[in-house]
């Protein structure tokens, strides 16, 4: 036998949205611009491209018969107390393949400086 359900207050029809919003603003704080985020190990050099735009430097090498490409990003790191910072990453190819990411350095813009103990933040 089916029972009716109780009358919900109005408040709680804006529940579920007020749920999905939160939820959309916890993610969107825990997912970092860094392109060793963004990229992964085995990916192509056009997944690369699209997850990073284009790179501002490409160094390209062959060993052994191996193409060895080192593709330099450049992107600007939004800190919590304000302040920002470019960060420089390198993503190496092998065959077309990624193989790493290393973030290379993380300097502070110049109109904004870094606090000392954001400064002293390992990252």
């Amino acid at each position: 036998m089916n029972r009716p359900s109780p009358a919900r207050p109005a408040h709680w029809r804006r529940l579920p949205l007020s749920l999905v919003c939160a939820g959309a603003l916890i993610l969107s704080a825990c997912v970092g611009t860094r392109a060793e985020e963004r990229v992964s190990t085995g990916m192509t050099g056009a997944q690369v491209r699209r997850a990073l735009g284009e790179p501002y430097s490409q160094i390209r090498s062959v060993k052994g018969g191996v193409a060895i490409d080192v593709w330099l990003f450049r992107e600007v790191q939004p800190h919590a107390n304000g302040s920002k910072s470019i960060v420089d990453s390198a993503v190496t190819l092998r065959d077309g393949r990624v193989t790493g990411v290393t973030p290379i350095t993380e300097t502070p813009t110049e109109n904004e400086p870094v606090s000392a103990a954001a400064a002293l933040t390992p990252y």
